[in-house]
């Protein structure tokens, strides 16, 4: 998917994942903004970006489905109702305003379209399986229980990361042996209100 250059729902599934394992911190303040409209490969080209925005959706549906232990049939279903609607909706635009933007995004939408149905979408548990052994393994480390989760609030957004380490290790099932940047910012940015 990603070579194909067709990935696009990461923040999605890692968020939906994240909060499928706990309550999670909510910070208000905004640390990163950015406006990529213009410079990101996701939107510049816009049948490229039509195809990944249908093409993905499946994925998603699929990872959802495998996170909630449900049917990858019915995933299925609600992906073909979604495109029917999305592409009829590009559909309509391109019958009303007749532009280069409008036919690149319905043609892009119906090649994700087309890609998406003719793919096979590795669905098992088997992943889940597999970081929940990785997580045991990294239990080893120690961990510093000192700090609550109003330590967090009280400090700043991530001001102190031991805190959120213990926090995500404790509420989330994710031990994490100090502090990672990475996934703290993007844990940051994916939080939801307790």
């Amino acid at each position: 998917m990603f070579e194909d250059k067709l990935g696009m729902g990461e923040d999605a599934i890692l968020g939906y994942g994240l909060a499928k394992q706990g309550k999670l911190i909510y910070q208000p303040d905004i640390l990163f903004f950015h406006n990529d409209a213009q410079q990101s490969h996701y939107s510049i080209q816009l049948k490229q970006y039509a195809c990944r925005v249908m093409y993905s959706r499946l994925y998603l549906s699929y990872e959802k489905a495998r996170l909630d232990h449900s049917s990858p049939g019915m995933a299925r279903l609600h992906f073909i109702w979604y495109g029917f609607w999305r592409i009829g909706g590009y559909l309509v635009s391109r019958c009303v305003k007749r532009t280069e933007a409008s036919r690149q995004m319905l043609s892009g939408s119906l090649q994700g379209y087309k890609r998406a149905l003719r793919s096979n979408f590795e669905y098992s548990q088997a992943r889940n399986a597999f970081w929940q052994v990785e997580a045991k393994k990294t239990n080893k480390f120690e961990y510093n229980h000192k700090y609550s989760i109003s330590d967090c609030r009280k400090e700043g957004p991530f001001s102190n990361h031991s805190a959120l380490a213990e926090y995500v290790r404790l509420f989330c099932g994710i031990p994490m042996p100090g502090c990672y940047g990475k996934f703290c910012h993007l844990l940051y940015l994916l939080v939801h209100r307790i």
